[in-house]
């Protein structure tokens, strides 16, 4: 199965230097229009793609503001570790360097930012909104070489779709 898929992505990236392969699907392999993350440390990698998909919640509307690097941290932390184990908040307190009433602050602004919410099967617990979930299962599925993409498209609507989209 390997070499099957390697195989096709080297057929793929072959169409990208043809005139009949779409702009578009070019760019994808364009590396001037990406940000490639190295770091041995899983964790700044996680830190990287949670920047990543907030940035992607501005700039579709879905969040106002971007968070600021205590709640990325401790959403990274969610992320890798999950959001309910008491060894995930430990880690999480340890982290931060904060006492437990803070966390308990910034799980509320995680919460009200929509970033988390409650989970309908657990009284008193939290989840990783379904974004999120679906990064993460995304993430661990592909760890050896996770992408993260950003689509833009024109709210006006005045725009025609170009046939080759």
């Amino acid at each position: 199965m390997q070499e099957e898929v390697s195989s096709a992505i080297k057929t793929l990236v072959a169409f990208t230097k043809t005139d009949e392969c779409p702009q578009n699907i070019k760019d994808v392999f364009n590396p001037k229009y990406g940000v490639t993350i190295y770091s041995e440390d899983e964790f700044e990698l996680v830190y990287g793609l949670i920047t990543m998909y907030c940035v992607a919640r501005v700039l579709d509307g879905t969040s106002t503001k971007l968070l600021r690097p205590q709640l990325l941290h401790l959403l990274s932390i969610y992320f890798l570790q999950g959001i309910n184990d008491k060894e995930s908040r430990k880690l999480a307190l340890d982290v931060l360097n904060i006492e437990k009433t803070s966390l308990n602050s910034l799980n509320a602004d995680l919460r009200n930012l929509g970033f988390t919410i409650k989970n309908p099967m657990r009284t008193g617990m939290d989840t990783l909104n379904s974004g999120l979930l679906e990064l993460r299962n995304y993430y661990l599925v592909h760890k050896d070489e996770p992408m993260f993409t950003v689509k833009l498209v024109s709210r006006s609507g005045t725009k025609k779709r170009d046939s080759n989209d």
